[in-house]
């Protein structure tokens, strides 16, 4: 790290030198609005300057420097903005989040917030359901996880169907990927003993084989929502990811990366923008499923994609299409973690008893020659190697759900026989929540330049960058927190919530967590000459700390707050005393 002196002006703003500019007075029109001062500025350009001040025309950055030269460029209406000595940093990016599914899921339905226990979520249900007509919905919100929960678990179908025998129940959870029903829902949907596959994800079972009630992965969960719930207007679906963004600038958010986007979602974005009220740049994904290739959608790939738009950027400065195809989870931890060595014969793991459900003839459980149990997958590997293909020669990227060791490797196999196909070089396929586990690995990943998206996954991550990943930090939200201070900490200090520490070896650099939280999330979403660092001609997104990210002991970088943060310049968050 290194202080730089003197200014940085972008060139089509001022021609002269900085001594030229100082000597005469700078005409009002090309005066900046605002010049900040008196801060520290982490700059996170790529010599990781600290500057002491910055200058702001139209929402963008237009010179970096010390507050005596930047002063000169002052005119009458210029405001000088004292940050008191606070450290600034660019505005923070989320590499995997899912804003707009959280706010449809909080918000609908009995809320479930401090929830204790499965008796009373049951009270809670059984409390709506008495003021409905038998035959509407009763639907809970998704404001609790299993560990709140007494009994550390989620509700049986036979719990909802004791508290509500008569009307439909969707009884959302925290994350996307999961929702619980009962039987006259299941019954609706025409979910019984024989159903295979459902909205693109097996059907979960029990000992028996009958369905459990719960819905596993998104597309599942998305799919029931259509077909038995009430669809909110653009009134109240902008009603809500106003509130989630409200939740997310207030953490030092400024852009997102929606990774998994449904053709609805988008023009509730598209509409939010066009009435001025989306505040948080997203990058969209567009969401893709083994629907989509096994014949149980009526969109096949082919018909799939060529209705969707091919160029990534394609948009604006604050909503644009990143060229996502996401999570095509081909292998999921929601039936079965696919590893490279088996799972112990006494575990309580569903894919044992998977291959005796009825399921998809595309679906195949991995066992090798002692019936020894190792995962599933869920397309035979010519056709995934086909469909990799298919989507490259498309113009699209995967950003595809990667769950165990064994399951990287095959996907890797088929990004390789891709870039055979056709080079994948430069452009920024990703690998979402999965590094790889070894050197061996990592270097695949790494010829193939691809991108990690990585949250708050445990692996070699000192590795992985020596090695020349370019590796991006989000959240997954809102199945996990998206505070991305405590998120960079995690890497940092490798500490975990109990506080024990997770192979030292593996630590980050405060600098690498930084960047990984601002540029390289800007490189991900193809705006990295537009935002990610505090540098002239980039837009004025950053935001102001409670404490000095760079000096703070370990330990307390996870209690960093923002005191205020801009986005283009116009403040959208400020804690008290933050208004500057």
């Amino acid at each position: 790290m290194r202080n730089r002196s003197g200014v940085l002006l972008l060139t089509w703003l001022f021609v002269a030198s900085a001594a030229t500019i100082a000597a005469q007075q700078v005409p009002a029109l090309l005066a900046p609005d605002a010049i900040y001062h008196n801060g520290k500025i982490l700059t996170v350009d790529k010599a990781f300057t600290v500057a002491e001040a910055f200058a702001v025309k139209d929402g963008r950055f237009v010179a970096v420097g010390r507050y005596g030269d930047l002063r000169a460029l002052a005119g009458p209406k210029t405001q000088h903005i004292d940050l008191r000595g606070r450290t600034v940093i660019p505005g923070l990016m989320d590499n995997h989040s899912h804003q707009i599914w959280k706010s449809r899921l909080l918000h609908r339905g009995a809320s479930m917030a401090g929830v204790a226990s499965i008796a009373e979520m049951m009270d809670r249900l059984k409390a709506q359901a008495a003021q409905l007509r038998p035959g509407q919905v009763v639907i809970g919100n998704g404001d609790w996880t299993q560990g709140q929960l007494r009994e550390r678990r989620n509700p049986t179908r036979q719990e909802l169907d004791a508290a509500v025998p008569n009307n439909p129940v969707f009884l959302f959870q925290t994350g996307r990927n999961n929702a619980h029903l009962n039987s006259v829902s299941l019954k609706i949907l025409g979910i019984d003993f024989n159903t295979t596959d459902w909205g693109s994800f097996p059907i979960l079972r029990d000992v028996h084989g009958e369905p459990t009630g719960e819905l596993s992965g998104g597309e599942q969960v998305y799919a029931a929502d259509l077909r038995l719930l009430p669809q909110p207007s653009d009134d109240e679906q902008i009603r809500w990811i106003e509130e989630q963004q409200a939740q997310q600038h207030g953490l030092g958010l400024t852009g997102i990366r929606e990774p998994v986007i449904s053709p609805e979602h988008m023009r509730a974005y598209r509409e939010m923008h066009r009435r001025g009220r989306l505040t948080m740049r997203v990058s969209m994904g567009v969401m893709f499923g083994v629907q989509h290739v096994d014949g149980s959608h009526p969109l096949q790939i082919d018909e799939y994609l060529t209705a969707l738009p091919p160029m990534a950027g394609l948009g604006d400065d604050t909503l644009q299409f990143d060229g996502t195809l996401a999570e095509f989870e081909v292998t999921t931890q929601r039936v079965s973690t696919w590893n490279r060595t088996p799972y112990p014969r006494d575990s309580n793991n569903v894919g044992f008893s998977f291959a005796f459900w009825p399921h998809s003839k595309y679906m195949q459980p991995v066992f090798d020659k002692e019936r020894n149990f190792y995962g599933i997958h869920r397309l035979p590997t010519e056709m995934f190697h086909e469909v990799v293909k298919k989507m490259n020669r498309y113009g699209y990227r995967p950003g595809f759900h990667v769950s165990g060791d064994a399951a990287l490797d095959w996907h890797l196999d088929a990004y390789e026989a891709a870039d055979r196909d056709r080079s994948i070089k430069g452009k920024r396929w990703v690998v979402e929540h999965n590094g790889g586990p070894d050197q061996k690995t990592i270097d695949r990943i790494v010829r193939l330049e691809m991108i990690l998206s990585l949250q708050r996954q445990v692996g070699p991550l000192r590795t992985q960058v020596d090695r020349g990943m370019l590796v991006t930090l989000g959240s997954d939200f809102p199945a996990f927190s998206n505070n991305p201070f405590d998120v960079m900490a995690f890497h940092i200090t490798r500490r975990n919530a109990q506080g024990r520490i997770n192979d030292p070896s593996q630590k980050i650099r405060r600098e690498e967590a930084l960047r990984m939280a601002t540029y390289n999330n800007a490189y991900l979403m193809w705006k990295e000459h537009k935002t990610g660092s505090i540098e002239p001609g980039k837009l004025a997104d950053f935001v102001v700390l409670s404490a000095d990210y760079m000096t703070v002991p370990e330990e307390q970088i996870k209690d960093i707050v923002p005191v205020a943060t801009y986005v283009g310049g116009r403040q959208v968050f400020a804690r008290q005393g933050g208004t500057f």
